[in-house]
C-alpha cells in the first residue's frame, strides 16, 4: 500500500500493477505456510477485483474473488467473517454482471446460509431477484423481494 500511495505512477499504472500481483501471488499460493499469509492475499485479490470492477471487467473481476475465495478456505465464514462476506458479496454480484447465473446463484446461497445477520445477507437477496428477474421468473422475485420486506418488519405490506 505504501508503495503505491508514494509512487510516482499514474493511477492507471497502479491499478495495473495491483491487479498483475495479485494475478502472481496467488499463483505462488502454495508457497504461502500460514492462513494470515493466504488471507492478506486474498485482501489483495479482493483489491484488484474492485478495481477491475470499476472498470467493467466483470469477468476478470470474478475470477479474482474466485482466487480469493480459494485462499480464504472453508472455515473462512468462522474466522474471518468479515473478509469472508464482503468478497463473496462481490463475487456474487460480478458473477451476475458477468453472467454466469449458476456461480452467482451458488455464492448468493452460501450468503444467506453463512451470513449473520439480515443486513449483511440483503446483497445476496437482491442478486437473487435480479438473476430470478433476469430469466424471466418475476413471480419467484417478487416472492423473495416481499419475503425480504416482511423480514424486515414492514407490517404495512401484510
Amino acid at each position: 500500500d505504501l508503495f503505491f500511495e508514494s509512487s510516482q505512477m499514474p493511477k492507471e499504472g497502479r491499478s495495473w500493477m495491483l491487479v498483475l500481483a495479485a494475478d502472481h501471488l496467488y499463483k505462488a499460493k502454495n508457497l504461502l505456510s500460514t492462513q494470515p499469509e493466504r488471507d492478506s492475499i486474498a485482501e489483495l485479490c479482493y483489491i484488484a477485483a474492485q478495481e477491475l470492477e470499476s472498470n467493467s471487467a466483470f469477468v476478470s473481476s470474478a475470477k479474482h474473488l474466485r482466487n480469493a475465495i480459494d485462499l480464504i478456505g472453508d472455515m473462512g465464514w468462522q474466522r474471518n467473517y468479515e473478509l469472508t462476506l464482503k468478497v463473496f458479496t462481490l463475487n456474487a454480484e460480478m458473477e451476475y454482471c458477468a453472467g454466469n447465473q449458476e456461480e452467482c446463484d451458488k455464492k448468493a446461497k452460501e450468503i444467506l446460509e453463512s451470513a449473520k445477520t439480515l443486513s449483511d445477507k440483503q446483497p445476496a437477496y437482491f442478486v437473487c431477484m435480479a438473476g430470478l428477474a433476469m430469466r424471466g421468473k418475476h413471480e419467484e422475485a417478487f416472492d423473495i423481494g416481499y419475503s425480504l420486506l416482511r423480514k424486515m418488519k414492514f407490517s404495512r405490506i401484510s
